[in-house]
């Protein structure tokens, strides 16, 4: 039938990149000699699927596990599309770069958790792209922000627009346009930020001062003596040693 064989033209296919050496992982292409279609929801196999949850944990986890810290991280969900796109590199190999919407929830048994909307990585340098509703989340720190980017190879966090840093303990509050979170590694031994844009502001509670203790009370009775004071014209004398060739007169 001549239609069945148009049918079959347009119809959007997986196929396997031919440079690609990591096996179970596809890319998306529609072969079609007439108009490109979005591809339907049967189309995005689970090899797509692992294939970004792959990308993101290991994007997101590549810091600690480089500085001998081994925290068990997992991706709680990947909803809605998923799906890995290839770009071919003047120089190079080619690199690919996997998506993910519909929220993205991600957490750390050390109490870190990151959201999001949507999430773009960039598997050449494990880059991590998020957009919508960002959420950072550590038990000394909380961030939010519209959009944010996550450099693992220099352990920094760039957020943009909307950007509120609490910290827990003290409950401080900055707010500012851009931020940049520079986390403690072997180059840095604390963690650094920095707000910039906009009018940023900070606000501080201080803590009260702690209450004087009170002084030591003794049960002993006795009174301790006063040290002689060297301005009081009293001088102390002390016995004679046994070699000092003095004699002491004992009393009649």
């Amino acid at each position: 039938m001549p239609g069945h064989g148009r049918r079959l033209r347009n119809r959007p296919v997986l196929q396997r990149p031919q440079d690609r050496g990591t096996e179970g992982r596809w890319m998306f292409r529609v072969l079609s000699r007439g108009r490109k279609r979005n591809p339907p929801s049967w189309a995005v196999r689970t090899g797509a699927r692992r294939a970004v949850r792959s990308a993101l944990v290991a994007a997101l986890i590549a810091p600690a596990n480089a500085y001998g810290q081994q925290p068990d991280c997992r991706l709680v969900s990947v909803g809605g599309y998923t799906h890995s796109q290839r770009y071919a590199a003047r120089f190079g190999p080619s690199e690919y770069r996997h998506h993910a919407s519909g929220g993205v929830d991600y957490r750390c048994d050390d109490g870190t958790r990151v959201r999001a909307d949507s999430a773009v990585v960039f598997e050449s340098d494990n880059q991590v792209q998020l957009y919508g509703n960002v959420r950072f989340e550590d038990p000394d720190t909380e961030l939010r922000a519209d959009s944010a980017t996550y450099f693992s190879s220099r352990r920094q966090l760039v957020a943009r627009s909307n950007v509120v840093v609490t910290d827990r303990a003290s409950g401080t509050v900055i707010r500012g346009n851009n931020l940049t979170y520079d986390q403690a590694s072997e180059f840095r031994t604390l963690d650094q930020l920095f707000v910039y844009g906009g009018e940023p502001n900070a606000t501080f509670f201080v803590a009260p001062a702690p209450e004087p203790e009170p002084p030591p009370q003794s049960d002993s009775g006795e009174v301790a003596e006063a040290p002689t004071d060297p301005d009081s014209g009293h001088v102390g004398v002390e016995p004679p040693g046994p070699d000092s060739g003095q004699t002491v007169a004992e009393p009649p």
